[in-house]
């Protein structure tokens, strides 16, 4: 799961996470004044606005997504549009304090020297609301997989 989050680079930072968390990744950048006209792709009637998904390309291509970065970005986009759709329709969710306590300890494993999360947030442009986005989709996943467990 950090390799998603991090891809793998190492030492520590504190964010505050006082950010607030995103309803999407798609929403973690201010695309309100995106029209339908402006999304790349629908994932069942919901937008992923093109400003979206060109943060998300900066971000995959700042991080040194293997293989094509427009791809990374598109597939995560529109499969956690997917996931957060399949987890209003099963009744699954996840509250904020859970999102940000999960993102503190994902942050402690994986960058224990003080800074170097800032850093990479720095060097990739993505921000605490975009690893709080994609902390929250990876609880709802976890949430739907274990519902189809029968747990």
């Amino acid at each position: 799961m950090l390799a998603g989050f991090f891809l793998g680079c190492g030492g520590g930072s504190s964010t505050s996470s006082s950010a607030t968390i995103p309803v999407s990744p798609a929403a973690s950048v201010d695309s309100s004044a995106s029209s339908n006209a402006d999304a790349v792709a629908f994932v069942s009637s919901t937008p992923i606005p093109k400003v979206s998904y060109l943060h998300w390309l900066s971000v995959e291509s700042a991080l040194g997504a293997g293989g094509n970065p427009g791809h990374a970005a598109l597939g995560f986009l529109l499969t956690s549009e997917w996931v957060l759709g399949e987890a209003r329709t099963r009744g699954i969710s996840v509250s904020e304090a859970e999102v940000k306590q999960q993102l503190k300890k994902l942050e402690r494993q994986s960058f224990p020297q003080p800074g170097s999360l800032r850093r990479l947030l720095a060097s990739s442009g993505e921000t605490e609301a975009d690893l709080l986005a994609r902390v929250k989709v990876e609880l709802l996943r976890s949430g739907i997989r274990g519902a189809g467990d029968g747990r």
